[in-house]
């Protein structure tokens, strides 16, 4: 149980209180969804899969809730994006800050 005194307005801990379920619920969405997927790639980096793997461009960690309450975890594969965002996806950043260094 989180508790704040006092009313809500001009408290920053009552805001805080109030997000505090979402956040941890989100924090918990993320942990799991990083455990699942077996690659680094962008932030997301892993020492025990270094690197980039082909394989997960074309699937998606789904979090859910399950019937009992939990978090439920699945992959779906994923739809060949438009043209121009695979065009995006694959550009170097020279490219795609239009040649500028």
């Amino acid at each position: 149980l989180v508790k704040a005194h006092g009313s809500s307005q001009y408290n920053p801990g009552w805001h805080e209180a109030v997000s505090l379920v979402p956040l941890l619920v989100t924090a918990e969405s993320v942990a799991r969804s990083a455990l699942v997927r077996e690659e680094s790639r962008g932030a997301h980096t892993r020492a025990d899969f270094p690197g980039e793997q082909e394989d997960w461009q074309t699937r998606l960690v789904v979090i859910s809730k399950s019937q009992d309450g939990s978090m439920a975890v699945r992959q779906e594969s994923t739809q060949e994006p438009p043209s121009e965002l695979s065009k995006i996806a694959h550009s170097s950043l020279e490219d795609l800050e239009g040649g500028v260094k």
